[in-house]
């Protein structure tokens, strides 16, 4: 059950210990706050909470959450250094947003276009269309005089399957990557894309080069008296709740670490379009083709 009776939230200060209480309008209600969410209370609760503040489900419970006070931040932290590490990664932040959103629109296109380019090869294709794929082992199978016998026809087939398998799978992803339409998507997709690459790379050098490891601490502020989603994966009416009015103005700053090479690999983690083909279904489907051709010609 990832649903909680939830009435609050309280700030824990990870430097100092000091807590901001945070109560929601509406008082306790219902607030789904995902699995990932119960076992971060779980753990948050044993940290902090009293015995008799960790039954999630029989009685409200205030969340709790880890954050840094204003006071440890400008305190212990705060530089012009930090500052502009803080900035510096929230456009890179901005910016892995936007090469995201190419990346999954790319990504559904080229999905489209893939099963779009071996359907119609497969069918526009004749039996002895699938000589030129693999001639010597087609002679021995699909050309065979004994193709005409239901008896040996399926054995045939099955052989030319097997022993040509790989090459079907290359000569179908040479097609999509001859294909027009994928070649004019690849380059809508780079041009649109590199900017965006380039600038992140100069934020990661920068980064890279203002740091003596490789990887650096970041701080976002967060004002406590805003509406908050509490579950990580999905957003709607049940996963945000709203502070009373009451709530002061106060700014709080969660710390994150930042693995540099790890978020330049991510950037340059784009879709092939030949490695999206789906193999297995491409294989079932060219046996079936081959089979319904044979039957048909004999």
């Amino acid at each position: 059950m990832s649903r909680i009776n939830v009435a609050g939230i309280i700030f824990h200060c990870t430097q100092c210990g000091k807590t901001h209480k945070v109560e929601f309008e509406g008082g306790a209600s219902l607030t789904q706050i995902g699995e990932s969410g119960i076992f971060r209370q779980v753990e948050l609760s044993q940290k902090y909470a009293p015995s008799d503040m960790r039954d999630f489900y029989t009685k409200p419970s205030y969340l709790r959450d880890e954050i840094v006070c204003s006071d440890c931040y400008n305190d212990k932290y705060k530089s012009e250094m930090q500052e502009t590490f803080n900035a510096d990664v929230q456009e890179l932040i901005s910016l892995a947003d936007k090469m995201d959103t190419l990346k999954e629109d790319y990504l559904s296109q080229l999905n489209k276009n893939i099963e779009e380019i071996t359907t119609k090869w497969l069918n526009a294709a004749s039996l002895d269309s699938f000589k030129e794929i693999s001639t010597d082992v087609f002679i021995e199978t699909l050309g065979h005089r004994h193709l005409k016998y239901p008896a040996r026809r399926y054995k045939l087939i099955d052989q030319f399957m097997n022993e040509s398998g790989l090459e079907v799978i290359d000569y179908a992803r040479k097609l999509i990557m001859d294909s027009p339409e994928v070649r004019d998507m690849q380059e809508k997709f780079h041009n649109s894309f590199m900017p965006l690459l380039d600038k992140s790379e100069k934020i990661l050098t920068f980064l890279e080069n203002s740091s003596s490891t490789a990887n650096i601490y970041f701080f976002i502020e967060e004002k406590i008296d805003q509406a908050r989603n509490l579950n990580d994966f999905i957003r709607y009416e049940k996963t945000i709740r709203e502070p009373k009015k009451s709530t002061p103005d106060l700014t709080v700053f969660r710390k994150y670490g930042l693995n540099i090479k790890e978020v330049r690999d991510s950037f340059l983690d784009i879709p092939q379009p030949g490695s999206l083909l789906k193999e297995d279904r491409l294989i079932k489907e060219v046996k079936a083709k081959i089979t319904a051709l044979a039957d048909s010609i004999f």
